[in-house]
């Protein structure tokens, strides 16, 4: 997966997280796909920040399939076209603290709990803005998708944040890191 750099300059700042395939004698593997919103601390230097402190720790998901036509997938379908509050923890990448960040988000709905940790961080690289300086952050990693019932499900993530907005947005889908074609702003 090649770093790219954004191309429009206010672009949201993206996450991604891509599930891996589990043995056939695994409990139900996690599939589908989930999104959220939230914001930084706008006083994040992206020059040279090694941490992302989310306002808050918290993130909104973006599960509106009447609205945008591309709500949640798979088994996060159920969270569709409904608020859900995750709380989204702030965290070091560069680097990862040993042992990673478990969970790095979270959120429980109708007794289910859903959780994200990550564990490894495998590339990041600053962004240009088009002026001489840092405009934005892409950083991917590895770690493990969970959902009360489901087999915990190795996965691949990717976060992004860009200045002008200090915004970002998460998304997980299921299916091996290679068959995901990735562009929200960045070519």
């Amino acid at each position: 997966m090649s770093l790219r750099t954004p191309t429009l300059p206010a672009a949201c700042a993206t996450a991604f997280l891509a599930l891996g395939a589990l043995p056939a004698e695994a409990q139900q593997r996690i599939d589908g796909g989930i999104g959220f919103a939230g914001a930084i601390n706008p006083a994040t230097d992206l020059a040279t920040t090694n941490s992302i402190d989310i306002i808050d720790n918290v993130a909104d998901s973006l599960c509106f399939a009447l609205l945008s036509g591309e709500g949640c997938t798979g088994v996060y379908a159920v969270l569709n076209d409904n608020n859900v509050r995750a709380n989204y923890n702030d965290f070091t990448f560069n680097p990862l603290p040993a042992g990673g960040v478990v969970p790095l988000w979270t959120f429980t709905r109708g007794g289910v709990t859903y959780s994200f940790d990550l564990t490894a961080i495998t590339a990041f690289t600053r962004a240009p803005d088009g002026l001489g300086g840092i405009g934005g952050i892409a950083l991917f990693g590895t770690g493990t998708a969970r959902i009360t019932g489901f087999q915990p499900t190795p996965a691949t993530w990717s976060f992004s944040v860009d200045r002008a907005t200090q915004t970002y947005r998460f998304s997980s889908s299921m299916g091996r890191p290679s068959d995901f074609v990735f562009n929200d702003g960045f070519e």
